[in-house]
């Protein structure tokens, strides 16, 4: 009988209940506890709890021979990470790092996580991020500070330890928070399709910051510069000492890093398969006005990037904001990332409010205008189209001069 677990625990005696013997046992894990299952000739005989007692040995806290039926560890709990270690570096964490480990625990969110330099325990893991000196995916090494080392996307970005890990599991970590987040399904193609816009938008900024071909990433005060926050400073350090007590402070905050990298990842996977499922209720809106107003019965359904690409004859989109119970009419950007759009709103509306935009426009429910002349609101639907027509009209004067 032996027993398969995350601390590579090997068994003693022939009963689950006996006491189990890790050779590589460290002083200060008093207390530790791993989930564990034992195997007899292949077959799973029960799984169970051990803690790591203070002689220095594995115990048996609890054990269930009957969790799992015949096989019990079953091809689900090997697929979600029963019995893995993750390893990477410690010491000081960085995004990339973070992001490598965070990406492996939502694909396999059994899986133990271990900060260590030790080379046996780096050597006996399942996976090595940021250290191992090797870049291996078949046997789940991803470092990147090997001398010769030259991985680099098409694009000449180079690679760090997310963008490894991100290749590799991207778009299996996709498709694990859409199933979780959205309750929808991804085919392989679209997972992998979310998986390039994400490294586009933030993995490949992780990485260049981690190589030093960037500062920050991106920005002035961008992601990695808020991870490498929560590594300890030298008060903590004062604070806690060295050893025990700053190791576990240090796993705490990588933790903490680790959590919120993953909020990232989670937003951006729903926000991606938001514009997904939202396609097809943008291509069947309500056309006015001849074409150019494209009408949304739900104003938080994301229509920019159908409308750019697909409807070039629009100048304007209105929209029913339900949360607020208003209706907005919106300019269309003439790309993601800027505040140009197709038409403006007419320039006497700008920055005007209630009383002064109803009197201006006649609208009796007008809310407001932005000074930027890209949205404004009315209460009632009358109203926005009322004002709709009025922008159409002042465009076409404008035009016409």
């Amino acid at each position: 009988m032996f027993l398969a677990g995350p601390a590579r625990v090997v068994l003693s005696s022939s009963s689950p209940y006996g006491i189990f013997e890790k050779p590589e046992a460290q002083a200060g894990r008093a207390g530790k506890r791993v989930a564990v299952g034992a195997k007899v000739n292949d077959q799973v005989s029960g799984v169970g709890t051990l803690v790591f007692d203070v002689e220095g040995g594995w115990r048996c806290d609890e054990w269930n021979p009957v969790s799992f039926r015949q096989g019990a560890i079953t091809h689900r709990q090997q697929e979600i990470g029963f019995f893995m270690v993750i390893v990477t570096h410690s010491g000081k964490f960085h995004a990339d790092d973070a992001w490598a480990v965070a990406v492996l625990k939502i694909v396999f969110p059994q899986a133990e996580v271990v900060r260590t330099r030790d080379a046996a325990r780096v050597e006996a893991a399942d996976f090595a991020v940021d250290v191992g000196a090797m870049w291996d995916p078949a046997t789940g090494r991803f470092d990147h500070h090997q001398k010769g080392f030259s991985g680099a996307r098409q694009t000449g970005v180079p690679y760090a330890s997310a963008g490894l890990v991100w290749k590799e599991y991207g778009a299996r970590c996709v498709s694990t928070l859409a199933a979780a987040h959205t309750g929808h399904r991804l085919s392989d193609e679209q997972a992998a399709e979310m998986a390039y816009s994400i490294d586009a938008d933030v993995v490949q900024y992780l990485d260049l910051s981690d190589v030093g071909a960037a500062k920050n990433a991106p920005g002035g005060y961008g992601l990695s510069a808020v991870v490498s926050g929560f590594n300890p400073n030298w008060l903590d350090e004062q604070r806690l000492g060295y050893g025990g007590a700053d190791d576990a402070y240090r796993l705490s905050q990588f933790t903490r890093a680790m959590d919120l990298l993953t909020d990232v990842m989670t937003n951006a996977v729903k926000y991606r398969v938001g514009v997904l499922l939202a396609v097809e209720q943008v291509r069947q809106a309500q056309v006015l006005e001849e074409g150019r107003v494209l009408f949304l019965q739900n104003g938080a359904v994301p229509w920019g990037q159908v409308v750019r690409k697909e409807m070039p004859e629009l100048l304007f989109v209105i929209s029913h904001n339900i949360a607020e119970q208003r209706y907005m009419i919106h300019a269309i950007p003439v790309s993601p990332d800027s505040f140009k759009a197709r038409a403006d709103l007419p320039e006497a509306w700008a920055g005007l409010r209630d009383a002064q935009l109803a009197a201006l426009t006649g609208v009796e429910d007008a809310g407001f205008c932005h000074n930027g002349r890209f949205i404004a609101s009315a209460k009632s639907y009358e109203g926005i189209r009322r004002m709709a027509s009025l922008a159409l009209e002042a465009l076409q004067q404008q035009r016409a001069v």
